[in-house]
């Protein structure tokens, strides 16, 4: 998909070289400049191209085309079901994500994958858009999902995410009642060695960071059923894989549903655990992301829908003590 952005030089810039000012004053990298520069029209002043090294003037405008229109995912199997989009810009595409759907495709689902979802949006559009996911979820976690639509849009993304400014919430329904009410998970998570997918807590792995709040805890005793679980609200300042997953069930409180890292016990239905019957998937769902507008800089927030699967398991508790 085409990206070009303009900008008018300012009496501070008079002189400035092209390339301070698509660097500094656009925040391009390096590379984003020198690939502008070999595409046709990819770097002009006032319509006619220009090398980098030529200075600038008061009143001038600057364009930078940023991506050409035949760049695109035409990879992907195009899969003609309507994606859930709660948000599109020139830039970015946000959707909710439902349960049981992979991101991205992957051996046994080349075809059924939410890329594959939005290169056929993108195509009914008549649009030409490479899918750039901006981080991940797994297959059984619901909720936001963040789609750059052009390189630069990605690369300032993951900038925001290193700095600490995209900020992505979820919430979660664990096992049990956890003693501390908020506070914060900081354990090395790593691949558990000869596992595909499994990962563990271990000092030899990579740092991970989670941030908790329990937001409600339910209680149920019926006939021979005895059972707690609390409504998690949860913050990542790393992405480690199954992180959320691996650091709750290191407090003792897996998520409901979660067949990966929940003990034997918890999955017979012993106390703390019987309301795992209620779900059918790890109970997660990535409720909010906020992040600045890569071009515009406007400060946007996100929100998807409580699903409905952890609002039925919810509701089958029969006291709320929070």
């Amino acid at each position: 998909m085409e990206r070009r952005v303009e900008i008018e030089v300012s009496h501070e810039d008079e002189g400035r070289t092209i390339e301070k000012m698509l660097t500094e004053r656009l925040g391009l990298t390096r590379k984003q400049v020198s690939q502008a520069k070999f595409r046709s029209g990819g770097i002009c002043v006032n319509g006619v191209r220009q090398r980098v090294n030529c200075r600038v003037h008061e009143n001038d405008r600057l364009q930078v085309l940023l991506e050409e229109e035949s760049t695109s995912s035409a990879h992907l199997v195009p899969l003609d079901v309507p994606p859930d989009i709660l948000y599109e810009d020139q830039d970015l595409l946000v959707a909710d994500k439902p349960a049981g759907l992979v991101v991205h495709p992957s051996p046994g689902h080349y075809g059924d994958s939410l890329a594959n979802m939005l290169v056929s949006y993108f195509e009914n559009k008549g649009s030409h858009v490479m899918i750039r996911p901006v981080g991940r979820l797994d297959r059984e976690t619901s909720g936001i999902m963040v789609f750059a639509k052009n390189q630069a849009a990605a690369s300032r993304l993951e900038r925001q995410k290193a700095e600490g400014i995209y900020k992505k919430e979820y919430l979660a329904l664990a096992s049990g009642c956890p003693e501390k009410k908020s506070g914060e998970i900081r354990q090395p998570v790593r691949r558990i060695p000869g596992e595909l997918m499994k990962m563990e807590v271990s000092p030899f792995g990579k740092d991970a960071w989670t941030e908790y709040e329990i937001l409600e805890e339910y209680r149920i005793e019926k006939e021979h059923m005895r059972a707690a679980a609390s409504l998690v609200r949860l913050e990542l300042h790393t992405g480690r894989t199954h992180q959320i997953r691996v650091h709750m069930a290191y407090m003792g409180h897996p998520l409901l549903g979660d067949t990966l890292y929940r003990t034997d016990s918890l999955q017979r239905g012993s106390a703390g655990g019987g309301a795992a019957g209620f779900i059918r998937r790890a109970a997660l769902h990535a409720s909010g992301v906020t992040l600045i507008q890569p071009f515009t800089k406007e400060r946007l927030c996100f929100n998807a829908p409580f699903p409905e699967d952890m609002k039925r398991c919810v509701d089958s508790f029969l006291c709320r003590t929070i």
